[in-house]
């Protein structure tokens, strides 16, 4: 792919995540310019594969549904510990998305808030491939990032053209 304007800035990893990336590195792709093309070819790796997994979550959940979960994830989604929730997720023995949207409306009155069924809601999200668990909370996130907070504009971005994407 193509970079038109590339900008350079820094980023901070531990070693674990300096380990993985130098792992993808190649002959071809080595120092701190193979790291680069490593972590930007992922990156785009990722951000596909979640727009490709959010195409999917769309079928399955209704806007209402979708405004609950962002609702129940408000704060949770901040941590920025970079696999935090796998972690839960483990510890738990389950799909730690579901089990906090059933906590939210057990304990805080989600489903009723937002008109839904909240046990059809966590079912959806019990079954949900973790690769389309992260998408959603990759778009909550996104969503409680940015002004003016539009789901719509997230969760149904505008297609890209083939020459885009």
């Amino acid at each position: 792919m193509p970079m038109d304007d590339p900008v350079k800035f820094s980023v901070i990893m531990d070693a674990d995540e300096i380990g993985q990336v130098d792992a993808r590195c190649t002959r071809l792709l080595s120092g701190a310019e193979g790291r680069s093309a490593v972590v930007r070819r992922d990156l785009g790796r990722q951000y596909a594969l979640y727009e490709r997994e959010l195409a999917d979550v769309r079928k399955v959940l209704t806007t209402e549904e979708s405004v609950a979960i962002a609702d129940a994830m408000n704060g949770w989604a901040s941590s920025m510990e970079p696999a935090w929730h796998l972690l839960a997720e483990f510890a738990l023995g389950g799909n730690i998305l579901s089990i906090q949207i059933e906590d939210s409306i057990r304990l805080e009155g989600l489903a009723a808030r937002h008109g839904i069924d909240g046990p059809a809601l966590v079912q959806k999200l019990r079954v949900l491939p973790r690769s389309q668990w992260l998408a959603i909370v990759d778009a909550v996130e996104r969503w409680w990032g940015s002004e003016p907070r539009d789901l719509e504009r997230i969760l149904y971005p505008p297609a890209k053209s083939a020459k885009e994407g």
